[in-house]
């Protein structure tokens, strides 16, 4: 369960910052020709940033159910070890 937490944690924090980042730059890239207005803060700055957390949300999630099959699948293998027979 620890671990599982500290990859959650780890993996958060790539969404939250990669999000903000992907939307900073989309948001400069739509904002080439207005100088006055650069700058983060905006309504598609704010919009992009949530639909960038979503994506990079929910490819967070596939890596992290990875993580958690992983864990699973050693521990039944650890458990047949222990148990010296294939049958359950």
């Amino acid at each position: 369960m620890v671990t599982l937490t500290l990859i959650q944690g780890v993996v958060n924090t790539f969404v939250i910052f990669l999000s903000r980042a992907a939307a900073y730059a989309v948001d400069n890239f739509l904002r080439q020709d207005d100088r006055e207005s650069r700058g983060s803060g905006g309504l598609s700055y704010m919009l992009t940033c949530m639909a960038f957390a979503l994506l990079f949300g929910m490819l967070a999630s596939i890596v992290v159910m990875y993580f958690s099959r992983q864990r699973e699948y050693r521990a039944d293998a650890g458990a047949a070890e222990l148990l010296g027979d294939r049958r359950p």
